[in-house]
């Protein structure tokens, strides 16, 4: 009709010979727009008096075409003019006057070629997809295409899951194979995607439900099982025509397969076999998958119709559907296929459908290597590539044709962290990251810069993806990373979480309580803008404590945790330190609005980072008052962490202490972890919550007690503590050496004594054949495991051994006194035997630790627990003892060299933050030590004399009057306690090991000089305390005797 209207204006135009115009146009557009057929020029004479009808009528067809080619971004609605310019320079080399005229002077027609080139990948297969949306052809694909479209508005516009189901269902899909030739992809990707949008848990949690009811209603639903029956078939390629199965003709997209692999995983259907945090290098060959994918589907259509007959039955109602763990099967294979088939078409992908593909996988736990890297490289090539032209778009205001938008990037750095995959193109991505994080102008819209753009939610999840990977970073052994990529991670880091703080600094109220308890759980996790404990700033580093095992996974155990140096410390102190003052101000009012799990998280930042202010301590009151308000819903990891956070940062009260206490109890104990019952009970021990009788389980030296289920008056912490120890006993072999490790010194630490529970975990220890070996995790945990297991076992002894100098009744040890009668306490608890195959063992495997590195790994505080240990119960390990010497004496030596400027190059501990860590001794440490050998009557003089050089230059803070660096009683009195320099003295009189200096400094400390007395009043001020107690006296008449001195 439109050719025969032409021809005959045509001929009608040419008798008049009026002006003519070149028009380049489609002539077929309005019935078959992009068919196989090429573009026709036409020349048109038109009068004056009817062109304007033909352009109208034209610009008619237009609007046709852009209702049904809603993808085709060039072609739009009133907007003939560019449409016109497009179809003519697409087509031909040269264009016609008017063509020309549409660019107009102001540079339009060249954005709009750059916006075609951009759009490449959309239509490079224009020849199809006409015919595919049923725009032309047939009568009979036209109108399977309007009733495909149909069904997909009806789809859309159901607002739950059993409206869709029932809409499957009307539309007959569960009537044969494949959705019965009903549904097409796009149908059903669509009700697939909708499914896991409106069933998933955090849209049902948006609107007030429970998380899993909708989700665990669709699982039942027979309708469900069907549904994904008859979309595998149409993955697997089958189909059912007269009656016979036959390869179907469906072509799943780009699109379609982002949409199915992203249903999927909000629905979270993936079976238990396959939730692994081991990567996945290879996919399993599509042909199984596809013979196990069409007996899956017959597997499923059999047990529902079998299901069905069954309910049928007399008291049938209640029949189990046997079906669901087939269908969690088949979903399982479904997001495998999906991942198969992603690969070979990645370029057809957009980056938003790229992104989500990541995400489903990460989420369904299909860490598939290959998938991860591809898809990857292929997301950073099209922000490396196209980089010139992204910020073209900034300057010019086009915010809908960045290259990558900040949900995708977030969902891309969080896909790589769920996975644990950290391949070269996650640096890469990284890298990107932190350059759109460092951007500081970079113009999208009039108003904002690309920072702005990110929404709180996509922020935090970024950092919190950023740490998680941080956090498995191994340097022992497992993934390895060269130094380039390990300083451009670090790098990013800081750049980005720079940004971010600054970001919650300037608005800290538009951070939801996830989204503020995320990020800072990042940011203490690696304990951004604190220093490292006894570190010297320096370069740029990350450093990893011994426990590699349990690194992030701990509650506030140093060696559990990443340290991060930075290069501009003071700046980031500040920062952090001002944006968790903002934090604390802003939470507070809206605390009932945080989750039990958002207020541990928050709490356990605040203590991480150790952060003190009257407006921190503000917002732990009104924690703690949320504590005691619905204490009952927060879970057994939310009391741990929270006990653990109230009691490093001193800001509990007794009465939140009982009340958390009061929720771990023999009623609740199954849901508690090992390691939650270990921190909960070392956080009340370090807060001094402890039982109100302390010998109420003691049942070997205090006849009246050792039941520790019969309270005479109920105390929660009395049985918090008898949980603990009971669940330990009962199932030791689920519990970790660190786990009991904690736990023990918990009841040693608070004065508890409990025979029954030490002589269980010396047995299982002693008898098990993996004790401290690998296979038990051993070789990953923490040297403080062998000090803390020693110390605890020596203070329970020494517990029991005063309660016998102090009792006026007979007790098992009688008369014997001093060192026999505390060795003598620790047999009648545990056995003599056995406690000597204890010690025995901590001695070989401490000394044996890290394949021979031995003592060289552990911390002064180490070393110092296990020679009080053993100087407590008097069992001489020679080589033992003679290796915690030496290696002090190597340690203070080094640091001594240090301090005077000669360095350690020769040292193993290169770096200055090694060395503050393993040969800074404490007071306390020393004293030990001292006190220890002293003990036993091991004479080591090189040690000795070390140590005293190394206290005289500790205290050497003044200048004499020559000039040079030397000690009076207040600079000691900054170091030392009159109690630690009495034992000081008693030890060098013992091992007759002094020099007159040392022993000046002994007495100026703790009578003001050796000639001379100073004032006691003047003294107790200066050494605040309330003068030398009478072991201190003791101390010293033995100094004078020994040493002979008046």
């Amino acid at each position: 009709m439109f050719q025969s209207s032409y021809n005959a204006v045509r001929k009608k135009n040419n008798s008049e010979k009026q002006p003519v115009i070149m028009i380049s146009t489609v002539w077929h557009c309005s019935t078959n727009y992009k068919s196989k057929s090429k573009y026709r020029e036409l020349s048109c004479l038109l009068p004056p008096s009817t062109w304007l009808s033909i352009l109208l009528l034209f610009m008619t067809a237009i609007s046709n075409i852009n209702c049904y080619n809603y993808r085709t971004p060039i072609i739009r609605r009133n907007n003939f003019r560019a449409a016109l310019y497009h179809q003519c320079c697409n087509n031909h080399k040269s264009c016609s006057p008017l063509c020309l005229t549409t660019s107009g002077n102001n540079g339009s027609g060249e954005k709009l070629q750059k916006q075609q080139r951009r759009n490449t990948n959309k239509n490079n297969n224009s020849k199809k997809v006409g015919k595919r949306r049923g725009q032309g052809g047939s009568g009979t694909e036209r109108a399977e295409f309007l009733a495909a479209k149909t069904r997909n508005q009806a789809i859309i516009r159901c607002e739950n899951g059993p409206d869709l189901l029932a809409l499957f269902i009307a539309e007959g899909g569960a009537r044969g194979v494949a959705g019965n030739n009903v549904y097409n992809t796009v149908n059903f990707s669509t009700m697939l995607n909708r499914l896991g949008r409106l069933c998933g848990k955090n849209y049902q949690r948006s609107r007030g439900g429970s998380e899993n009811n909708e989700r665990i209603q669709l699982l039942g639903d027979p309708r469900f099982a069907i549904f994904m029956a008859a979309l595998g078939e149409a993955l697997a390629g089958v189909t059912l025509t007269n009656g016979e199965k036959k390869p179907t003709t469906m072509s799943f997209n780009s699109q379609n397969l982002s949409n199915m692999a992203w249903g999927l995983a909000k629905l979270e259907l993936f079976i238990p076999e396959s939730v692994t945090t081991t990567p996945q290098p290879i996919f399993p060959p599509e042909g199984v998958i596809l013979q196990n994918m069409a007996v899956l589907c017959n597997q499923i259509r059999s047990e529902v119709l079998a299901v069905a007959r069954e309910k049928r039955q007399p008291n049938g109602a209640s029949a189990a559907k046997k079906y669901v763990p087939t269908l969690f099967k088949l979903s399982d294979t479904v997001l495998t296929l999906l991942a198969l088939r992603c690969v070979p078409i990645k370029r057809t992908f957009k980056v938003q459908e790229l992104t989500n593909m990541l995400w489903a996988m990460a989420k369904s736990r299909k860490h598939f290597t290959k998938l991860f890297t591809e898809v990857g490289d292929e997301i950073v090539q099209r922000c490396n590539n196209d980089i010139d032209e992204n910020e073209q778009l900034h300057n010019g205001n086009h915010w809908d044709e960045l290259i990558i938008k900040p949900q995708e990037l977030k969902d891309s750095i969080w896909a790589f962290s769920t996975a644990g995959l950290r391949p070269e193109v996650y640096f890469s991505l990284l890298e990107y990251t932190a350059r759109k994080f460092g951007e500081k102008s970079k113009i999208v819209n009039e108003n904002s810069s690309y920072m702005e753009q990110f929404k709180p939610q996509e922020l935090s999840n970024t950092v919190w993806g950023i740490t998680n990977q941080l956090l498995k970073r191994d340097f022992s052994g497992g993934t390895c990373i060269d130094a380039e990529m390990k300083d451009l991670e670090n790098r990013s880091m800081l750049t980005i979480f720079r940004r971010v703080a600054s970001i919650i600094l300037s608005r800290p109220n538009d951070f939801k309580p996830q989204e503020i308890s995320n990020t800072m759980w990042a940011f203490a996790s690696v304990r951004f803008g604190c220093s490292m404990p006894g570190s010297v700033a320096a370069e740029l580093d990350l450093w990893v404590g011994n426990d590699s095992q349990s690194r992030g996974g701990g509650y506030g155990d140093d060696d559990n945790y990443i340290y991060y140096t930075f290069d501009d410390e003071r700046r980031d102190q500040n920062l952090i330190a001002q944006t968790m003052e903002r934090v604390a101000q802003s939470t507070l009012p809206r605390l009932r609005s945080f989750r039990p799990q958002e207020i541990n998280n928050l709490s356990w930042a605040y203590a991480r980072l150790e952060h003190k202010s009257p407006a921190a301590e503000a917002l732990f009151r009104g924690i703690g008052n949320e504590i005691i308000r619905r204490s009952s819903s927060f879970s057994s990891q939310d009391i741990a962490m929270t006990l653990w956070s109230f009691a490093t940062t001193e800001y509990g009260t007794v009465e939140v202490y009982k009340v958390l206490a009061s929720e771990m109890n023999a009623d609740s104990a199954d849901a508690f972890k090992s390691q939650e019952f270990s921190a909960s009970i070392h956080a009340l021990a370090t807060a001094k919550m402890v039982p109100a009788d302390l010998s109420v389980f003691d049942d070997t030296m205090s006849e009246q007690h050792g039941d520790g289920g019969n309270y005479q008056e109920y105390c929660p912490f009395t049985e918090c503590f008898d949980t603990a120890a009971s669940e330990l006993i009962e199932r030791t072999d689920m519990f970790t050496e660190q786990e009991m490790k904690d736990i023990i010194w918990a009841f040693s630490k608070s004065g508890v004594r409990h025979p029954t529970l030490f002589k269980s975990v010396a047995e299982y220890l002693v008898s098990s054949p993996d004790m401290f070996n690998e296979s038990r995790g051993y070789s990953g945990c923490s040297t403080q495991v062998f000090g803390i297991i020693a110390w605890s076992f020596a203070k329970q002894a020494q517990l029991a051994k005063e309660i016998v100098e102090s009792s006026t009744t007979q007790t098992p040890l009688g008369t014997t006194t001093g060192r026999q009668a505390t060795y003598d306490a620790s047999c009648v608890d545990v056995g003599g035997e056995l406690i000597d195959q204890l010690f025995s063992s901590i001695a070989i495997h401490s000394l044996q630790y890290k394949n021979g590195e031995g003592l060289s790994r552990f911390s002064p505080q180490d070393l110092s627990n296990l020679a009080w240990a053993f100087a407590t119960l008097g069992l001489h390990h020679k080589e033992l003892l003679d290796a915690i010497a030496e290696q002090v004496t190597q340690r203070l030596s080094l640091h001594l060299e240090y301090l005077n400027g000669s360095g350690a190059e020769d040292s193993s501990l290169k770096k200055p933050s090694d060395l503050n860590k393993m040969a800074n001794f404490k007071p306390q440490e020393l004293t030990i030590l001292v006190w220890a050998y002293a003990s036993i009557g091991i004479r080591k003089p090189e040690m000795f004399e070390m140590i005293g050089d190394y206290i005289i230059a500790l205290c050497s803070s003044i200048t004499g009057e020559d000039g040079r660096k030397t000690f009076n009683s207040d600079s000691i009195s900054k170091h030392f306690t009159r109690q630690y320099l009495s034992n000081l003295a008693w030890g060098a009189a013992v091992l007759q090991g002094y020099t007159p200096l040392f022993m000046n400094l002994l007495y100026t400390g703790l009578f003001g000089g050796v000639n001379g007395l100073g004032d006691p009043e003047v003294m107790r001020n200066i050494m605040r305390d309330n003068g030398i107690q009478k072991q201190g006296i003791r101390n010293m008449l033995y100094v004078q005797v020994t040493l002979d001195m008046e």
